[in-house]
């Protein structure tokens, strides 16, 4: 007996939809590319593929989230190690996915060294160049090395425009490149009356105080000096505005960063540490800051905008594509101008609400998470269908 012709699609397509992808990532600690990953994983794409992770250094924060949700996660704490011990390791451990996805430029090297020959290979860089003289001597030879290996994979993933043509024009192949901008979830992150008076309570604040956020681990290329410069002036003109700052490393045990926080300032400015409620963060606060020197497509942009903040942000990666005009750019670098704009907003609480109110209708509408979710299913389908002969 013949099956149907549309019985076999399904029936094939439900083969190839159960292929295994292994995920080679450069670390699993606290960072805008380790939650695109996990929420990756959380989807559509979680329950139409087998998947497994690798971790280059250690688990980090969300290893045992990754785990929670029934995938296998391996970490192989190779810092500072030769890549030659590390492809060994890999080829051991990897076995035969049908697709290596690698995260992160260490991350795409391993999965290229592990992958090569046995599988199809896809990378996801998601950083742009505009700081590449700040980055670290290991981080520049890993992009030197990657446009050199950039015809391999094949496809190589953006989750900004701007990134992409950075890198093509610093030497990374233009053949298969792909644009898939993070998918932001407006269901977690959203405006919530509730969430404003438990962060007043817990910080000590009135009612109506102003509370300016930041979210973003402690590293220079996050901007909190060219922030600070911004903000400490305004402390004294607005005595009921709070500077509010979240992220591993971000606290007063940091002496370099809490140095320019005079003792009559520091009940105006919170430095909170990694913290686990950022949905609940950026619902109780009025506005949001992202004084980056680099980005692709910051996830915590689009977050503070689903949390319908009005942003301010510098002109760098895909920030102003993805503000549009819902809020402020500012060139990088240049805290006389981060404060005009972040004062402007200030002295207009009508226009920073309908800002916020207009961001997150924005947000739902251009980068719905489903939208990423299914962009790397249609992705993920197309490398693995069989190839012609």
């Amino acid at each position: 007996m013949t099956r149907p012709a549309g019985d076999l699609d399904m029936l094939m397509g439900r083969v190839q939809e159960r292929a295994e992808v292994c995920h080679v990532i450069t670390g699993l600690e606290t960072g805008g590319a380790e939650r695109s990953l996990y929420l990756l994983l959380q989807g559509e794409v979680g329950r139409l593929f087998r998947h497994r992770v690798i971790s280059l250094t250690g688990a980090g924060s969300y290893g045992a989230m990754i785990r929670d949700l029934g995938i296998p996660v391996t970490a192989l704490e190779m810092r500072g190690r030769p890549w030659r011990l590390l492809r060994l390791r890999l080829s051991r451990m990897i076995g035969h996915p049908a697709l290596v996805q690698g995260w992160m430029y260490h991350g795409n090297i391993a999965a290229s060294l592990a992958g090569w020959r046995r599988a199809r290979v896809v990378w996801n860089i998601r950083h742009s160049l505009e700081d590449l003289a700040g980055e670290s001597p290991g981080t520049r030879r890993a992009i030197a090395l990657s446009a050199c290996l950039s015809r391999r994979p094949d496809r190589i993933l953006y989750n900004s425009h701007q990134a992409r043509a950075q890198h093509e024009a610093s030497g990374f192949s233009a053949t298969a490149a792909q644009v898939i901008p993070n998918g932001i979830d407006a269901t977690a992150f959203a405006p919530d009356a509730a969430a404003r008076g438990r962060l007043r309570r817990e910080l000590g604040l009135g009612q109506t105080d102003t509370v300016l956020c930041h979210v973003g681990r402690c590293h220079p290329v996050k901007g909190h000096k060219i922030l600070m410069d911004a903000v400490l002036p305004h402390l004294r003109a607005y005595p009921d505005l709070h500077l509010v700052m979240a992220g591993a490393g971000v606290s007063y045990d940091n002496s370099a960063l809490a140095a320019p926080i005079s003792e009559n300032l520091r009940m105006q400015v919170h430095l909170l540490g990694e913290r686990r409620d950022i949905p609940d963060l950026m619902a109780g606060s009025d506005l949001f800051a992202l004084p980056s020197l680099s980005e692709g497509f910051p996830n915590v942009l689009g977050e503070a905008m689903a949390a319908g903040l009005a942003a301010v942000a510098s002109d760098v990666g895909d920030c102003a594509r993805v503000l549009g005009q819902t809020g402020r750019i500012v060139p990088p670098r240049d805290s006389q101008a981060l404060s005009a704009a972040i004062a402007a907003l200030l002295e207009a609480p009508d226009q920073r609400r309908a800002l916020g109110q207009a961001a997150r209708r924005r947000v739902v509408a251009e980068y719905p998470l489903d939208l990423s979710q299914r962009s790397y299913a249609d992705l993920y389908r197309a490398l693995l269908a069989p190839r012609e002969v």
